[in-house]
């Protein structure tokens, strides 16, 4: 069996990996391999021509790396219930595209055991394999930074939203909640709301809003690659509704080191922004309040925000 091995590009993920010819024999027929190893530990075999098996199928490409493929079963399909090896195997399989080894699986589920991803537990001699919850701090994501740009043309609010999140917790994130400042919602369609992470756009349908009120509408945000612990990401996203006669107000969806809150309107027109606290009552005025004018006819108000708590409010109150 022939062990020479150089670096080369997978035929089966085109990434780099270390290449291993070698032979097997099996009822008195030979079988060629290449075995590509990656330096995550991910192995693809590919066979090779001459045994019944054509080019195309030796060449067709795995649908993912195994492993987010694997992140992905744990984050969607171990949620709410815990499965045996077999099942995840297979599952596994249907989502890579391709048989995949048993000691490759093995390997690979052991990492997200020590990652603290997934539970593991034997229940009357049966391992059971489920998604690891919870958090030291009860908090799985925190917003690390978050900016809000409203731009008040005519009868509409043009708003953009840049948002740096963190998984602090111990299991796989795979989406992200957050308040929008308008009721009565009953698609994002009506909003034309538009969501990327640093993947490529976020697709959003009807299931994705989660309630809709008088005055705020909850969605979610499922993000095209759940997020492994202690990984961060940015959101961005930028909508538009009629203006309202209301104040406008944003609930925080989770704890933000640093929120910074931007407003463009017409001169003559007013701006007040204030922080409400989660018990209702008392209100706090942001720490920084610059006012700019390069275009004679709009004015920017910034304004700035530290440590702003899960369930805090922004209040933004606009008069014409």
């Amino acid at each position: 069996m022939g062990r020479k091995a150089v670096l080369e590009v997978c035929q089966a993920c085109g990434g780099q990996a270390r290449k291993i010819n070698y032979t097997s024999s099996s009822k008195g027929k030979k079988y060629h391999y290449l075995k590509f190893v990656h330096a995550n530990g991910i192995v693809h075999y590919c066979r090779q021509p001459g045994d019944g098996v054509s080019r195309s199928s030796i060449t067709q490409a795995p649908k993912g790396s195994l492993f987010n493929a694997l992140e992905e079963i744990v984050s969607l399909r171990l949620r709410e219930k815990e499965l045996r090896f077999g099942e995840i195997k297979s599952l596994l399989e249907n989502s890579y595209g391709r048989p995949v080894v048993t000691a490759t699986v093995y390997r690979n589920i052991k990492k997200l055991l020590k990652l603290d991803l997934m539970s593991k537990r034997t229940v009357n001699g049966t391992v059971l394999y489920g998604k690891k919850t919870g958090s030291p701090s009860g908090q799985e994501i925190k917003t690390t930074s978050m900016s809000i740009g409203f731009d008040f043309t005519h009868d509409e609010t043009f708003v953009t939203m840049f948002v740096h999140i963190k998984n602090f917790g111990l299991g796989i994130i795979a989406g992200y909640n957050i308040s929008l400042p308008m009721g009565d919602l009953n698609s994002l369609n009506q909003i034309n709301l538009s969501a990327f992470d640093e993947t490529k756009k976020i697709t959003l349908h009807e299931e994705n809003v989660l309630y809709s009120g008088s005055d705020r509408t909850g969605i979610s945000i499922t993000l095209n690659r759940p997020m492994r612990k202690s990984e961060e990401r940015y959101l961005f996203l930028n909508y538009r509704y009629n203006f309202p006669n209301r104040p406008i107000q944003i609930v925080i969806p989770s704890d933000v080191d640093l929120l910074r809150i931007n407003c463009e309107f017409e001169k003559g027109e007013d701006v007040k922004i204030k922080k409400r606290l989660s018990d209702g009552f008392r209100e706090i005025e942001p720490v920084i309040i610059k006012r700019t004018g390069n275009d004679p006819g709009h004015i920017i108000f910034e304004t700035e925000f530290e440590n702003a708590l899960r369930g805090d409010t922004i209040v933004i109150s606009h008069s014409r």
